[in-house]
């Protein structure tokens, strides 16, 4: 089993968006004086910002931490601005989510005064709507493209900038927790939507069948600088062993994997030592215990994608015939581009059989979760319509953590 961390084993749309916005605001200084965001305090009326983000948190950010969200994230702010206050405070069903709740807070009359000039003067401008956005991210007008240029820093691509940001934002707010997971005021700074960075909420069932799960397991980051946190809602949440590494070092592991069972032994005891020098012994919850079921989570290597990583894992397979991978439509679209040829077999309700290598083949699952909080329903659709793609609800999906398969050379696992 190869799953991803975002959406399905923890929701972290909300998180993604709230690292999105304070990494636009220390990207683009300017954007704090925008009427439609409050930096003063972490209140209602910057929900309509979040509640846009979270409804765009399907489109496919190409980038392995998605430092295109910071991109977007400005365009709302600045799409909204042009709407001059128009939609504020409205109560329908669209408008009340995705717009602000109430006027901004305007001590000086000259700017209230110019805010209403600007109203009667500029007729005809909105904010662009999220299934307008949908549309056009990376077909059509190609928003991702073009923001990539129009928000440019000093001339210089934004992109660069904008990774050291996130990465700053991580480490601080990981850094501003105790191994208990409670906030340490000392190291406060910003606001509370720094914190964020790593308060997600874990999936309490499937947590439950991940700690009893009888296959292999792999759980792939976004990028590194998620995995403290990562670690930590893991060790408290799911009754397992961790282990951590890239896919590179998983795939080293694999081919050096012994056959007896002493051997195989041997090898848990080697990687899970080698996990508490470098991780456990900072968390409280990390454990040690050869009765319980190993989760290995993996993060892509420098230059490495989140799909280059899937795929790695993929051709690391060394005695499993079925392969299942759940996760996110663009990385599930990803893997089929570079899994599935046309030496590939034709899909069966079981998968796909993909061959490795001249005298290996699997069968390949390729399965995206409804229950995860950055797939659309139009996701859902697609996959139900691609061939290779299927569809997958939180019911069947623990029935398969507590299948057991067999192994080519017979072993149930």
């Amino acid at each position: 089993l190869i799953l991803a961390f975002d959406g399905v084993i923890a929701s972290t749309a909300q998180t993604h968006a709230k690292l999105a916005i304070q990494a636009a605001l220390r990207t683009w200084p300017h954007l704090k004086e925008n009427p439609n965001i409050n930096i003063e305090e972490n209140n209602n009326n910057n929900d309509w910002l979040v509640n846009k983000m979270m409804a765009l948190s399907h489109l496919h950010m190409p980038s392995d931490m998605g430092y295109e969200r910071v991109l977007l994230a400005r365009m709302l702010l600045e799409e909204q601005k042009l709407d001059e206050q128009r939609s504020v405070g409205k109560r329908g069903k669209y408008a009340s989510k995705f717009h602000p709740s109430s006027e901004p807070q305007t001590t000086d009359a000259a700017s209230s005064k110019s805010i209403r000039h600007s109203r009667s003067n500029n007729v005809g401008s909105r904010p662009l709507t999220v299934g307008e956005i949908s549309v056009n991210w990376s077909d059509g007008a190609c928003l991702l493209d073009t923001l990539s240029v129009r928000y440019h820093v000093n001339r210089s691509n934004p992109l660069p900038i904008i990774r050291n940001c996130l990465q700053d934002i991580i480490a601080t707010a990981s850094s501003s927790f105790s191994d208990d997971g409670n906030n340490d005021k000392n190291n406060e700074n910003d606001n509370d939507i720094l914190y964020d960075a790593v308060h997600v909420n874990v999936n309490a069932q499937i947590a439950q069948e991940l700690s009893q799960c009888a296959s292999e397991v792999f759980i792939v980051l976004p990028h590194k600088c998620y995995l403290d946190s990562a670690v930590r809602l893991l060790s408290k949440n799911v009754n397992a062993n961790l282990r951590v590494g890239t896919s590179a070092s998983l795939l080293q592991r694999s081919s050096r994997r012994g056959t007896s069972k002493r051997d195989d032994d041997a090898d848990v005891v080697d990687n899970a030592a080698t996990f508490v020098d470098d991780i456990t012994q900072r968390y409280p919850n990390g454990r040690i215990d050869l009765s319980l079921p190993t989760i290995q989570i993996v993060y892509p290597e420098l230059e490495e994608t989140k799909g280059d990583a899937v795929e790695s894992l993929v051709r690391s397979v060394v005695d499993c015939e079925n392969v299942f991978c759940v996760g996110d439509y663009s990385m599930l679209c990803n893997v089929k581009d570079r899994m599935v040829g046309a030496d590939s077999w034709s899909p069966t309700f079981g998968g796909t059989k993909v061959n490795i290598d001249s005298d290996k083949s699997i069968m390949l699952s390729l399965l995206l979760p409804t229950w995860a909080d950055n797939i659309s329903d139009q996701n859902c659709v697609d996959a139900e319509m691609d061939p290779y793609l299927r569809a997958i609800d939180s019911f069947d999906f623990q029935e398969l953590l507590s299948v057991k398969y067999s192994t080519s050379s017979g072993v149930i696992r």
